[in-house]
């Protein structure tokens, strides 16, 4: 996963390089976080728990969630916008700088996230404040948030192990 901060939405909802973020925001003006997530997939280490065994086995991730935390104090939530790689991407909850479970799925495999970044969605917020504002994220809930499409089977859990925050 990889957090990119632009003006507007990134057209493109694949890419092979993550789009350039924006480095200051005035107060009152809009602005998108956009989680990209891509498919590093670890074949055959038997250190990593449910890695797959061959190569070429993964066709992308199916479904990804995380948690988007923020400093309300700087920073209003607007809303989610969900057209990105994940057709179905939506939050169950905002509360407390915290966007709780921003995740999305789709029904189509190979959406192009093995090798490059799919956009999970956009999170639009309203510079309210004054100050260096923070995103991170962190992993949801649930112990194992994103699925990969692997041999053409849907089940491919992704373990905790597996997954880097924030990182290209």
């Amino acid at each position: 996963y990889a957090l990119v901060v632009t003006r507007e939405i990134t057209a493109a909802t694949n890419v092979a390089a993550l789009p350039t973020s924006v480095t200051s925001v005035l107060p009152n003006e809009d602005f998108f976080v956009e989680v990209w997530v891509r498919d590093l997939l670890a074949v055959g280490r038997p250190e990593f728990p449910l890695s797959l065994p061959t190569a070429g086995a993964s066709q992308g991730v199916l479904s990804a969630g995380v948690d988007l935390q923020f400093d309300p104090a700087l920073s209003s939530f607007l809303e989610v916008d969900a057209s990105g790689a994940f057709s179905f991407a939506e939050s169950t909850s905002v509360a407390a700088g915290l966007i709780n479970n921003l995740h999305g799925s789709t029904p189509v495999a190979d959406l192009g996230t093995v090798g490059q970044f799919g956009r999970l969605g956009a999170v639009k917020f309203h510079a309210s404040g004054i100050g260096r504002q923070s995103f991170a994220l962190a992993l949801s809930g649930n112990e194992d948030p994103t699925e990969r499409e692997a041999d053409g089977v849907g089940d491919g859990m992704i373990h905790t192990s597996q997954i880097r925050l924030g990182q290209s």
